[in-house]
């Protein structure tokens, strides 16, 4: 009792999966809606520290996202940095006649 006491639920499912580990779940995406599809897969400790510290730094554009909202703020982010299709066309340097 007293391992529990004063920690919040995570800690609590953290010390209770230590004790009684689950085997991890496929990777899973199903659609739920016309529009929706639910995402499921096991992040390890170290991915889900890097989402909090994202979450923490992106938090001027959205105070406390959920994580559909993180994961949807990344992927802007990194198709405006990576998608060519996104990118304003760079003009062609001309070169000196």
């Amino acid at each position: 009792m007293t391992r529990v006491t004063g920690k919040s639920r995570r800690e609590c499912d953290r010390l209770l999966a230590e004790l009684a580990p689950e085997t991890s779940r496929p990777e899973q995406a199903r659609p739920i809606s016309a529009t929706q599809t639910e995402i499921r897969f096991t992040a390890e400790a170290a991915l889900l520290s890097k989402l909090e510290r994202l979450r923490a730094l992106l938090s001027h554009r959205n105070p406390n996202p959920s994580y559909a909202e993180l994961i949807e703020m990344l992927a802007n982010l990194a198709l405006n940095r990576l998608d060519p299709e996104q990118k304003p066309e760079v003009k062609e340097a001309q070169e000196p006649k």
